[in-house]
């Protein structure tokens, strides 16, 4: 199988070379990554510049944009190869709930997704700096690589997937979570308009929920199917009324 490896921690990521080293003996791995860190950045898109690529090797390419333009140049690069799936990760943080909205690791699996390829995000709040995480942790990555595999996605729909770093209870499929979190803007400088962004999530909103963020606290793999279709159609047919 032809698998293209990219995300949003940049392609010198820990978890980007996990996903490598695991996959290369059986696959043929390929990776079109950010130059640098571009967490956060979403579905952005560069627009109104040219985007630097630089070549690491045959197979690894580093570019000067965002996930998304990765995975789009990424998959021009090795058009020829027949990429038989894309894989976006492993984040280093997870992607749970409304997280997904903000995540360049999640959107740079969908725009593949709506470019006709099966993707995958995946993520785990294990950092990988102090080497490869437990067997147990390797066996349940097996386990979602087997999932995404034998799971029919429509395009434009992605497994979003969370893997816990030790201690796994299990798998657990659930939708996501809407996040709370006890956070805002701060000044940094009295002198200047300069603001940053504190605080954390609310970690008792979804203790009770059947959610993801709930079960990946509780030590569960989380696997939600997510697509890019915001549409709600119970309010759309609502509106039907105003044509």
């Amino acid at each position: 199988m032809k698998i293209l490896l990219c995300n949003d921690d940049g392609y010198q990521s820990l978890g980007l070379d996990y996903l490598r080293r695991k996959l290369s003996p059986e696959h043929d791995v390929y990776v079109s990554a950010p130059k640098t860190e571009m967490s956060g950045v979403s579905s952005s898109i560069t627009l109104r510049s040219e985007i630097d690529i630089e070549r690491i090797d045959e197979r690894v390419q580093a570019v000067g944009g965002t996930p998304i333009d990765s995975a789009k140049l990424g998959l021009l690069a090795y058009l020829d190869e027949g990429i038989d799936l894309v894989l976006s990760g492993i984040n280093l943080g997870t992607n749970l709930g409304t997280d997904t909205l903000y995540s360049g690791t999640v959107a740079a699996a969908l725009d593949a997704s709506l470019m006709g390829y099966k993707s995958a995000a995946l993520s785990t709040h294990y950092k990988f700096d102090e080497g490869d995480p437990s067997e147990e942790f390797n066996a349940y990555f097996k386990k979602a690589i087997e999932i995404i595999m034998a799971t029919d996605l429509p395009e434009g729909t992605i497994l979003n997937i969370n893997i816990p770093p030790k201690d796994i209870k299990g798998i657990k499929i659930a939708p996501l979570a809407i996040l709370k979190y006890n956070a805002n803007y701060t000044k940094n400088d009295e002198t200047k308009d300069r603001y940053q962004l504190v605080g954390g999530r609310d970690m008792t909103f979804n203790i009770h929920n059947e959610v993801d963020e709930r079960y990946y606290n509780e030590g569960y793999m989380t696997v939600t199917a997510v697509h890019y279709d915001m549409t709600n159609y119970n309010i759309l047919q609502e509106l039907k009324k105003y044509e």
